[in-house]
């Protein structure tokens, strides 16, 4: 798994080394809708919860139109397990589960004509930095890093606008993102019965772009 990731990466570099003249650099924030999705427990089922982002961006052109781009970005994504609790109209017993990555997103960005509008598509190399469960109503946090893969991989797809204002652009993006590997460490004992797990997220982004 690991070594696909890297050739990846590295065929994405070269192909970034053959480009146009223009780049541009920038930075983004954003809040993200995030959801895990696989095995659960009988009683239980996975609720999706909100959490934010931030890094940086190059978009890195080959074409007038077309460009690669290519981000750093520090994100924290947040789910709940909700569980049904005899006698209880609602699910009671929940565990919050807390993921924070490293994300390198790679992807290819094409701009409509009016140099507006624009359709991203690509992989992001997600690297765990740290993950904890907080259980309610019991207010108990466990460090569960090491039950997590430390590398991941996702497919992202997304829209945007962006406006210059001066020199600068300023940019709008939604962007969804599909979890494509295990997240469960398979060397280490299960979390709550789940051996296999993806993330998926709905992010909103902003952001601003300087030309070089």
């Amino acid at each position: 798994m690991r070594i696909s990731l890297l050739v990846i990466i590295v065929l994405c570099i070269g192909f970034v080394g053959n480009s146009y003249s223009q780049f541009r650099l920038g930075a983004t924030v954003g809040g993200n809708s995030s959801i895990l999705l696989g095995d659960t427990p009988s009683d239980a089922v996975f609720v999706s919860d909100l959490g934010y982002s931030a890094g940086i961006n190059a978009d890195i052109f080959i074409l007038e139109d077309v460009s690669i781009l290519v981000q750093s970005i520090y994100s924290k994504k947040n789910t709940v397990l909700q569980y049904d609790v005899d006698f209880q109209y609602e699910p009671y017993d929940s565990l919050d589960i807390s993921i924070d990555y490293l994300e390198i997103p790679i992807s290819l960005k094409v701009t409509a004509g009016n140099n507006i509008a624009y359709v991203i598509a690509g992989l992001s190399l997600n690297m765990t930095l740290s993950a904890m469960t907080h259980e309610n109503p019991a207010n108990i946090e466990t460090d569960i890093t090491e039950s997590i893969e430390s590398l991941s991989l996702n497919a992202n797809f997304g829209v945007g606008v962006q406006f210059r204002i001066g020199k600068p652009y300023l940019f709008f993006e939604l962007r969804y993102s599909q979890g494509l590997s295990n997240l469960i460490n398979s060397s280490s004992s299960e979390l709550h019965n789940i051996s296999r797990m993806k993330s998926n997220s709905t992010e909103l982004l902003t952001g601003i772009m300087f030309t070089l």
